[in-house]
């Protein structure tokens, strides 16, 4: 995605331009890990550490994520850029300022993006939302594999 793409949509997204955002998630239950202290000081926030540990007890799902790194952008153009806007983004990390972020962030896929996709079915899904899910396999990503959930609830 481009940063005129990224500005358009209030952000300013550092892993965009990265080749290597797809981490494999580790499981622990190291709570360092799964809730990490990310402010270094005033000014650093080690945001490296969010998205890749989870707890063991869902090992079983063997996870992979994209990682971005997405920061309010919008403000990127002020007069006095980029002093003003990297003040202004340190008290929104330190929580003194609210953080306007959009809902989402829509990042365009390659057509081939979804060929080897693997989707778990919930394991309380209900008849309807499994027919919705096949029919939209069936359209979007025919090559996908669905497979019932190993879990049992009461």
């Amino acid at each position: 995605m481009s940063v005129a793409d990224q500005l358009a949509q209030g952000v300013v997204c550092f892993t965009a331009a990265e080749s290597n955002i797809l981490y494999e998630v580790e499981y622990t239950n190291d709570m360092n890990k799964l809730s990490p202290a990310i402010r270094v000081s005033d000014n650093r926030f080690a945001l490296q550490l969010l998205g890749k540990y989870k707890p063991k007890a869902w090992r079983y799902q063997k996870e992979w994520r994209y990682i971005h790194l997405a920061i309010p952008g919008a403000m990127i153009n002020t007069p006095n850029a980029p002093t003003v806007y990297l003040d202004q983004l340190k008290m929104q990390l330190g929580g003194k300022m609210p953080m306007n972020m959009p809902d989402y962030l829509d990042f365009p896929l390659s057509d081939d993006a979804m060929h080897d996709m693997e989707i778990t079915l919930a394991p309380k899904i209900n008849a309807g939302f499994k027919l919705l899910v096949y029919d939209l396999v069936e359209k979007y990503c025919p090559l996908a594999t669905i497979r019932e959930s190993s879990l049992e609830l009461a």
